[in-house]
């Protein structure tokens, strides 16, 4: 954003890079601090790539002076180059005039929303807050700006904060982002002075101008800037501003952010200065006269300069610089209240103070010597068995991790860290002090965090399978874009094209896997070419709901069909295990488990082979457990009840029904649904009489009753014998209602006419003949003409004689006429003078 020569550079770093092998996680056994003082050694690491971003979680030991205590660790590492990756600060506002407190998965959040194409990968808590309105700063913990930083901030390529209340400026570092071995950026102990910027729409500045004065009329050729610092006396309440002038002025009404941070007003500032940040879009150059309040800021000028660059529409911004020009270029840049480790030099001037020598959880930043950023946090949660570290702890972390230099910002309640999940989701992962809960972390005003460039790749959760993953193609926001997108898996590539859905098939089933997403980002006419890995995890495969069945339970057996349904075909295998034995079922589509016991609880449950054919593997499945009780007795059966004689009116029956434990308490006859004659033996004849089968029809069967292990009584009925009376054919039209017909039924005759008759000799009344044509000269009188009819020829005589020969009896040929007879002569003298010309011939030859 602030310079071009950035990107080219950056351009060349990212191609060395190539030839570079990449800063990884420390993987060391222990660290010692520089003093010798302490001791740091992991006990149990988990590293894992994250977009690029390195996040090691270790539990660790420091010894101290000879005392040992547990730690739990989180440091991210990132060698960012500005253009795919940064190392950047960031609050959540509120409104147009302050900030809000936030966690750090709703910053996080907040920052991706703001920033399209970005993506937060992991970070930890920045700057704390004044948790209380007032003017009581260092001794209630109360500010007048709620929250309020205690340390200056650069975010987004704005000065938001450049003096801390105490009017410091010198406790703040700024991130370059640039892939250099000279990653920071520092302060020089001076403010510079007030500048006016105007920006384009992605914030880069257009044009810049000397700011002379704060919330004054403007003199001379001087520009000055109102904006409303926070009340002394009421949170939420602004000290208006009026304005009378007669200069130009220039009013943002609804700043995208106006606030003034610290002023004279205020109980606790040293000095006179005034330190703000605004920004917004100039939205009235009429007026002379305005009151500027809450989110509002407003540009009095006489210079003609300004005047001619300034007009409604446009964006502005105002900061107050700090004195290093190379702190005013970065982009992010964040405070501290201790200096660990600088250049390699280890600091002592705070090493001894209370709050720094005690145990506490504690954030801090730093770098490697060839750049890369580290962020580190370590927990004070006695139940997690992390005893927080000291200053000399801390710059034995910073050892193992290759640190040159380092710097702590806030602690406490305030340490939270953060990474980014596979799903895309944010995970705390540690144990802030306050709650000891990662699902509760405190809200703080600010955060570092790793970002990068969005490849725009999420796995699609609905779409994937057991056996597939497929990826979706985000469209990115902004005015980056994402090309050339490629995916490889086990040496596979497979390429998005220009589609914006990918599938990936043949994988295993609940099995993570590690894809690299290969692209170019294409910004402001740059290529840059990037990959990131991300991971993805296939679904668990789903067993069919019911595979099996029981469908018959008695005395000593028990009977499994297997479901009926599209996948039964895949099913087999089938091991069915009931109590402690187990049954071969194989394919069978039913089986019948013999040889139980009487009156017990069996649980019964079955493995089987499932072939799906998706995935072309076959999965070894389990059923759920089903309890069945066998039956105390084996239930009574009726095996036999057929007829054996019948009269008109009387009917002998032959039965028999098996009862081996004897439970059965009645047995009978009955006859239409009432009880005719009781059975005494199991087997036997049973006569009934009195039926008039000619006049009425009856079912009639044997029951038998006995009572279940419930008390219940249960009823066995045979199979019906049915007696119907003899049925009387009424037919109507050969048919009769019963579905009979009558053999001797002759159907009517209905005619078929052919020409008007009918085979039978009847003439149908309504036949007409077919009309006869009757052609003349080729015509009939029904207007049809004859098809086939030729007119006649008519002869054209010529001299006599018709071209088709014909000759006309008519013809009288003109006389011929005699000839000339001077042409006679001229004929007689020509053959006269030819035979004298012969003669002479001849005589001269003799």
């Amino acid at each position: 954003m602030k310079s071009i020569k950035k990107v080219i550079y950056i351009i060349i770093i990212s191609l060395l890079c190539i030839f570079v092998i990449p800063t990884k996680a420390a993987n060391k056994d222990s660290a010692t601090d520089p003093t010798g003082v302490s001791t740091y050694t992991p006990t149990e690491s988990i590293v894992k790539d994250i977009y690029g971003m390195t996040h090691t979680l270790q539990k660790a030991t420091t010894v101290t002076n000879g005392n040992s205590k547990g730690q739990l660790i989180n440091a991210f590492e990132m060698k960012t180059d500005g253009i795919t990756s940064k190392l950047v600060t960031w609050a959540v506002q509120q409104d147009n005039s302050s900030y809000k407190r936030a966690d750090i998965i709703e910053a996080a959040k907040d920052y991706e929303a703001k920033h399209p194409g970005w993506i937060v990968t992991g970070g930890i808590n920045a700057d704390q807050y004044f948790y209380k309105f007032g003017n009581g700063l260092g001794v209630d913990g109360s500010a007048i700006l709620e929250p309020s930083p205690y340390y200056p901030m650069i975010t987004d390529g704005e000065i938001r904060y450049t003096v801390n209340p105490y009017n410091n400026s010198s406790n703040v570092v700024g991130f370059k982002n640039d892939g250099s071995t000279n990653s920071f950026a520092y302060p020089n102990g001076t403010v510079g002075g007030y500048r006016l910027s105007i920006i384009d729409e992605l914030g880069n500045e257009l044009n810049t101008f000397v700011v002379n004065g704060i919330n004054r009329n403007a003199s001379g050729t001087e520009t000055t800037v109102w904006c409303a610092p926070v009340h002394t006396g009421y949170p939420n309440k602004v000290q208006e501003q009026t304005i009378n002038t007669t200069n130009q002025l220039y009013l943002i009404e609804n700043a995208d952010l106006a606030q003034v941070s610290v002023d004279p007003s205020y109980g606790y500032p040293t000095g006179d200065l005034i330190s703000l940040f605004c920004k917004g879009t100039i939205s009235n150059s009429s007026l002379k006269q305005y009151t500027v309040s809450k989110g509002q800021f407003a540009i009095e000028t006489t210079n003609e300069s300004v005047i001619s660059a300034l007009n409604d529409g446009l964006k502005v911004k105002v900061e107050l610089l700090f004195g290093s020009e190379e702190l005013n270029a970065v982009d992010e840049a964040m405070g501290y209240h201790s200096a660990h480790i600088v250049n390699g030099s280890v600091q002592t001037a705070n090493a001894t103070n209370a709050y720094n020598a005690k145990s506490y959880s504690r954030a801090l930043f730093g770098k490697k010597a060839d750049g890369t950023y580290v962020l580190i946090t370590g927990d004070y949660v006695v139940l997690e068995g992390s005893y927080g570290l000291n200053f000399t702890e801390c710059n034995a972390v910073a050892k193992y991790f290759d640190c040159t230099d380092l710097y702590q910002m806030d602690g406490g309640g305030s340490v939270t860290a953060l990474a980014r999940q596979d799903d895309g989701s944010f995970k705390v992962t540690n144990y802030p002090k306050d709650s000891g809960n990662p699902n509760n972390p405190r809200e703080n005003l600010s955060y570092l965090f790793f970002v990068k460039r969005d490849p725009g790749v999420v796995q699609n959760q609905s779409l994937t399978t057991h056996y597939s993953i497929t990826l979706d193609k985000k469209e990115l926001l902004g005015n980056v874009k994402i090309e050339n997108l490629k995916v490889s898996l086990d040496n596979q590539e497979y390429d998005f094209g220009d589609d914006a859905q990918l599938t990936i098939a043949g994988l295993t089933e609940k099995t993570q896997y590690k894809l690299k997403i290969t692209y170019d980002i294409v910004e402001n006419n740059n290529i840059i070419s990037d990959y990131v890995y991300i991971y993805v995890t296939t679904k668990e495969y789903i067993f069919p709901n019911e595979v099996i069945k029981i469908t018959e339970v008695t005395d000593t057996t028990i009977k499994i069909v297997k479901t009926a349904n599209s996948y039964a075909e895949n099913i087999s295998n089938i091991i069915l295990k009931i109590g402690h034995d187990t049954f071969n079922m194989g394919n069978k589509d039913e089986y019948i488990c013999t040889d139980l016991y009487k009156d017990v609880d069996y649980e019964v449950s079955a493995t089987y082979d499932i072939f799906d054919p998706a995935s072309q593997v076959t999965f070894t499945g389990q059923t759920e457990i089903f309890n069945v009780h066998t039956k105390a007795f084996k239930e009574p059966t009726i095996d036999k009840f057929v007829e054996k004689r019948k009269g008109t009116s009387t009917l002998t029956v032959e039965y028999e029904f098996s009862d081996e434990d004897n439970v059965v308490e009645n047995a009978y006859v009955i006859v239409n649904g009432e009880q005719n004659k009781e059975v005494i033996l199991k087997t036997g004849t049973v006569s009934l009489s009195g039926l008039q089968f000619k006049e009425n029809k009856y079912e009639i069967k044997l029951v038998i009753e006995y009572l279940d292990e419930k008390g219940n009584t249960i009823k066995v009925e045979s199979v019906a014998l049915v007696y119907e009376p003899p049925h009387e054919h009424n037919f109507v039209e050969g048919v009769c209602e019963c579905g009979e017909k009558d053999p001797n039924y002759v159907p009517p005759h209905e005619h078929e006419f052919i020409d008007g008759k009918c085979e039978c000799g009847e003439s149908d009344p309504n036949y007409v003949p077919p009309h006869e044509h009757k052609f003349v000269e080729g015509t009939c009188e029904c207007g049809e003409k004859d098809p086939n009819y030729v007119p006649p020829h008519e002869h054209k005589f010529v001299e006599g004689k018709c071209e088709c020969g014909e000759s006309d009896p008519n013809y009288t040929p003109e006389p011929a006429k005699k000839k000339c007879g001077k042409k006679s002569a001229e004929l007689v003298i020509g053959i006269l003078s030819l035979t004298a010309v012969i003669g002479l011939f001849f005589r001269k030859r003799k």
